[in-house]
């Protein structure tokens, strides 16, 4: 007997598919979002400039002597460069209001040596495109135990240069723990630092600066007991020759050495850094699928509880076409095959949905951040693993109202003995 699709009349199946779809357009969107955050911080890592960072692990204020840290680390015969870097948080005076920055203090002249031609730096996976740069080289302040001149150059995020009007010239003051400062503005940067998370609830935008500059506005410069030079830094950037790079085990052997020399210090290279962000992703996609199996449970259990109200309704039509010699087999294909090629469609509209959602989400974070990275990622693997979900709990769930269809007796009726 051919199917007669009893079950896909009505205005109630369109309902149903509408809501299907909409909790398919949840599912597809978890999983874009969260692959598209595994696989911006994969490749973000995979940029990152250093080799190796050297970072506090137990020294919460930071490393001391850092300038002197980074010579004596850069003449080993092993490494092309090493330099020291610091990163604070500092209060700005812009446009009337007090902004919280976070910002990123440098050398130039090294800094540059981990660079891209296109003028991108990553540091510790995060990315900083830098239009402009620092017009002197060094750390004069630095010179003579935090006495020497004075640059007062700063970049600042591109946010803040679109938001308040700021251009090239422009003078910022900064305050943090050593007090206030005055900088000029000498170019312009756009960052992933601010470009959402926990981060972005706190600071307003970045800015970077000359290394002892920072230190000085931070506090970090001198010791606040007498005076002395304690030069804190974050941490230390270390590039590798390229011939300890292609080496493996040599390149283990040297982390490993550095480890023994500052056993206070953690040494964090490309392999560690992968190994983390696997340890963190996999609670990512612990958390991205158990709410996508809470939204497809959600719009299947809709659909369940609208086709055992179908079955209900339509058992006397069930019961005619049981009369007319439809076999067990001929109903089960009715109602399973209805309620598989709803699903079906609902999720192929969703995937069309989702799609434009995905584009919305990409389009909204980029202008609003300055940072042309993908935040939802719709792609094969991303639809398979939903439709996997859905086709999983549809085909279970599904049977129940299909067993319903076909355990409805005949009364009073003569029909042929029930078959599959």
């Amino acid at each position: 007997m051919s199917l007669s699709w009893l079950f896909l009349k009505g205005r109630r199946v369109v309902a149903t598919s509408v809501a299907v779809m909409l909790s398919a357009v949840l599912v597809l969107s978890m999983l874009s979002v969260s692959e598209a955050l595994e696989k911006s911080a994969e490749k973000r890592e995979r940029a990152s400039s250093e080799d190796i960072l050297l970072t506090t692990a137990y020294l919460s204020n930071g490393i001391p002597g850092g300038h002197a840290l980074s010579e004596e680390i850069s003449s080993d015969s092993n490494v092309t460069v090493a330099t020291p870097i610091s990163l604070a948080i500092a209060s700005a005076l812009v446009g009337g209001e007090d902004l919280p920055l976070v910002g990123v203090g440098v050398i130039p002249g090294e800094i540059e040596k981990f660079m891209g031609e296109d003028g991108v730096l990553f540091i510790s996976g995060q990315k900083m495109e830098i239009s402009d740069f620092f017009e002197e080289k060094g750390d004069p302040y630095f010179a003579g135990g935090y006495k020497g001149r004075w640059t007062g150059e700063i970049l600042l995020d591109e946010v803040l240069k679109g938001k308040y009007g700021l251009r090239k010239g422009s003078r910022i003051e900064l305050s943090g723990p050593g007090g206030r400062m005055n900088f000029t503005v000498s170019g312009f940067f756009s960052t992933t630092l601010t470009g959402g998370g926990v981060v972005s609830y706190y600071v307003k935008g970045a800015f970077m600066v000359h290394l002892s500059e920072l230190q000085a506005l931070s506090g970090l410069a001198l010791s606040p007991d007498n005076g002395t030079v304690v030069d804190r830094c974050w941490g230390i950037l270390i590039k590798v020759s390229e011939k300890l790079r292609e080496d493996n085990e040599a390149f283990e052997s040297f982390a490993s050495s550095l480890k023994a020399r500052y056993p206070l210090y953690k040494v964090i290279t490309l392999q560690e850094r992968f190994k983390r962000l696997d340890e963190q992703y996999n609670l990512v996609k612990v958390y991205s699928f158990s709410i996508s199996f809470i939204s497809a449970s959600v719009g299947l259990l809709f659909l369940l509880a609208i086709m055992y109200i179908n079955v209900q309704q339509k058992g006397q039509l069930l019961r005619v076409l049981k009369a007319i010699g439809a076999s067990n087999r001929d109903i089960f294909l009715e109602v399973y095959l209805s309620s598989l090629l709803i699903l079906f469609v609902s999720f192929l509209s969703a995937i069309l949905v989702s799609y434009f959602v995905a584009g919305y989400i990409n389009d909204y974070f980029v202008s609003s951040t300055g940072i042309d990275v993908s935040y939802a990622i719709l792609n094969t693997s991303v639809a398979l693993k939903a439709f996997l979900i859905f086709a999983g709990l549809g085909a279970v769930l599904n049977l129940c109202p299909t067993f319903k269809a076909v355990r409805i007796k005949l009364e009073g009726v003569r029909a042929p003995p029930e078959r599959w």
